[in-house]
């Protein structure tokens, strides 16, 4: 891990609140993006457990509020997941 990795997620907080007010600030995702697009064919998956704004955001900042509760075993089944996927697709593809 990078030492600026906790701070990524601040980025997140910036974009998403800022570019309410800023739009052009949405323009940062471009970055990311290309970064991502650079670093992958090189390095895997390294760009999502060390330079992802989104990731470090959950990983310093959600991860202490987190009760860590297990996820019930029924939610676990795919018996439930692929209706409540396929139901959910279902409702965005809808006009």
């Amino acid at each position: 891990m990078l030492k600026i990795t906790p701070y990524l997620g601040i980025m997140v907080l910036i974009v998403s609140l800022g570019g309410i007010f800023y739009p052009k600030l949405g323009y940062f995702l471009l970055l990311v993006f290309a970064t991502l697009m650079i670093i992958s064919p090189f390095r895997g998956r390294w760009f999502c457990g060390n330079l992802c704004p989104r990731g470090s955001f959950v990983d310093f900042w959600l991860s202490p509020l987190s009760r860590k509760l297990q996820i019930p075993s029924i939610l676990r089944s795919m018996w439930i997941r692929i209706p409540i996927s396929s139901s959910s697709w279902g409702l965005w593809s809808s006009e």
